[in-house]
């Protein structure tokens, strides 16, 4: 399967828009942890599932600079991705 975003958390969803793959970040009950996400934060895992996986490696993402103990993106998640929602319905 062809996959333009993918969840870094679980690393078993995947999807062709970024609106599912938010619908599937604001879930409560998400699968557990892949062994890959564990040198990450929440923070950290949110902002590269946004990204289209064919663009991760190709863009000059400072993702380790983000603090690992703030989670301030995750805390927000809902805010964010209602924002990212209305962008993409706006297009």
């Amino acid at each position: 399967m062809n996959r333009n975003y993918s969840c870094k958390i679980c690393d078993e969803y995947c999807s062709n828009h970024v609106s599912q793959i938010s619908k599937h970040l604001l879930k409560k009950k998400q699968s557990m942890s892949s062994i890959k996400s564990f040198n990450y934060s929440n923070d950290q895992l949110i902002i590269l599932s946004l990204i289209p996986d064919k663009d991760i490696d190709n863009l000059n993402i400072k993702i380790n600079n983000i603090h690992k103990n703030n989670n301030i993106i995750s805390k927000n998640k809902l805010e964010l991705l209602d924002n990212i929602k209305l962008i993409i319905n706006k297009n």
